[in-house]
């Protein structure tokens, strides 16, 4: 027996169409628990197809028959008055629905915002998910990007209508003029992007008003500048045989750079996590924390532990080594998310600063810094020969277009060579 209460019915406008959503509570009697009380569910209907969902409260018959009637009783009364809550609660998002689906209610009902409409209310929710998920990274790039569309916007709200194709290049222009590249922008977008997907999924926009695209009247995000930053492999020898002061911290630094570059381009952050369980007797086995929260099973990388590894793990790993134990001196026990994030920081900041020391020290004039690393592993190998697959593999990327963009700088030096041939005569 299922014993109903407390119907109602919501109007879900879209644009020639009027479509009723009904709710209601009810007591699940098919799930008796242990104490002998039902769970309280919610029920919403759409087109003769329904959904169901769980609340805090499990009743037995006769509570629940007593909390629902019209005439409550005084020991009733808070009870019934929060089961209306409930009911109150799902008029609420279904009304901030501007295209209702199930999926949509689902996501509002179990992640409530205070306002879904508004921009910045999801950019704040948001932001304080990738906190709790320990992407640091990631919470600080949708707080920049907050920041600076709060700032142009120079409201205290903005809702997502107001997303527009010209809104998106006012203020693409405005960023510009404020002394920000194209791949500050881009970057700062994505992260509307992202949000005005999300809200489309929650029914909280409708997909026929998205503003993204490569369509007449959309607008298109810039790509990423690409800016050559891999050194051609007599260059990195000069950092390999560079002789500094031996134990000094230009040592240590210069050493975690050749590290990186080793160890298939692993990147500052990738290195920190490291521990003596992720070394085998032949490899050093990781997974890329960049990707951990955006790819379901993201592969494990290994890299060789060549001579030269194993030298820099002997002269600078921590001891004792055991398997809990950090390799590297940067991260210790019980640090949080924030604090692992302001340590690799400091650990890209003083290697950069080391390695450009030494490398306009070895007569390299092109700028180096822990990313070249990575961008000379990859070009390195291509130009070795291996192919793109392979080296896709190696840097952990999760398709061949990320690679490619890695080694653009190598194809057009290889273009020009090819076409000096032309008049190689």
């Amino acid at each position: 027996m299922q014993i109903h209460s407390f119907d109602t019915n919501i109007n879900i406008v879209k644009p020639g169409v009027k479509n009723t959503v009904t709710t209601n509570l009810y007591l699940d009697t098919r799930h008796e628990k242990k104490n002998g009380t039902y769970p309280v569910k919610l029920r919403v209907t759409y087109q003769r197809k329904s959904r169901l969902y769980q609340t805090r409260f499990s009743l037995t018959k006769v509570d629940y028959q007593m909390a629902t009637k019209k005439n409550v009783k005084e020991e009733y009364k808070n009870l019934h008055l929060e089961l209306k809550a409930i009911e109150a609660n799902a008029r609420q998002i279904l009304k901030s629905l501007d295209h209702f689906s199930f999926e949509g209610f689902r996501l509002a009902y179990l992640n409530p915002i205070e306002n879904p409409n508004d921009v910045f209310s999801v950019f704040t929710d948001y932001i304080g998910f990738l906190k709790k998920e320990g992407r640091i990274g990631n919470a600080i790039a949708y707080k920049c990007a907050f920041k600076s569309l709060e700032k142009f916007a120079k409201l205290s709200a903005l809702p997502f209508r107001e997303i527009t194709s010209n809104f998106l290049n006012r203020y693409e222009h405005w960023m510009i003029e404020e002394g920000n590249g194209l791949t500050t922008v881009g970057m700062y977008l994505r992260c509307v992007r992202h949000l005005y997907n999300q809200a489309i999924q929650k029914g909280t926009i409708d997909q026929y008003s998205y503003p993204f695209g490569t369509g007449t009247g959309k607008y298109r995000i810039p790509e990423p500048q690409n800016i050559k930053k891999a050194l051609p492999l007599n260059d990195v020898k000069k950092i390999f045989t560079y002789k500094p002061l031996a134990g000094s911290r230009e040592e240590f630094y210069r050493d975690i750079w050749i590290f990186s570059y080793l160890c298939n381009g692993i990147n500052i952050n990738d290195i920190c996590c490291l521990k003596y369980s992720d070394l085998t007797e032949k490899s050093v086995t990781f997974r890329r924390a960049k990707t951990t929260h955006t790819v379901r099973k993201s592969k494990p990388v290994m890299a060789a532990r060549t001579e030269k590894v194993n030298e820099i793990i002997g002269k600078w790993g921590t001891t004792p080594a055991l398997p809990d134990q950090y390799i590297f001196p940067f991260y210790k026990p019980g640090l949080t998310p924030e604090q692992q994030k302001a340590r690799t920081a400091e650990v890209v900041k003083q290697t950069n600063r080391h390695i450009k020391n030494i490398g306009e020290a070895v007569g390299i004039t092109a700028p180096i810094t822990t990313y070249t690393a990575r961008h000379s592993y990859a070009t390195v190998l291509k130009r070795s020969g291996a192919s793109i697959a392979y080296i896709s593999e190696t840097l952990g990327h999760k398709d061949l277009k990320t690679t490619e963009a890695y080694l653009d700088s190598f194809e057009s030096d290889e273009q020009i060579k090819i076409a000096a041939k032309l008049t190689d005569w």
